[in-house]
């Protein structure tokens, strides 16, 4: 999406808000940014992972509490399905 508008500003010099309407894509879409940086987490998660490949999020979610890390749940969930799926959870592996 990004890579389209600026392909798209680039080649006919048009203006931020006129590539993303010509696009249909929101301003606000274009410019997000992401706050933080998970790459911490994903280590983490797969480390516990390969130690511990049958520990849910949730209580991923509790060891990264004692630890003093503040993460909501929905993210742990999140990325701890991207870093391990089910399927390989199911068969033991990683």
């Amino acid at each position: 999406m990004k890579a389209s508008v600026e392909q798209i500003r680039e080649k006919f010099a048009f203006t931020e808000r006129r590539a993303c309407r010509l696009l249909l894509v929101p301003v606000s879409s274009y410019r997000y940014k992401p706050r933080q940086n998970d790459n911490r987490l994903r280590e983490r998660l797969i480390a516990w992972a390969r130690e511990k490949p049958r520990f849910g999020y949730r209580r991923l979610h509790v060891l990264l509490g004692r630890e003093g890390e503040q993460v909501n749940h929905k993210r742990v969930h999140v990325e701890d399905q991207e870093v391990v799926p089910i399927s390989e959870r199911l068969m033991g592996g990683l």
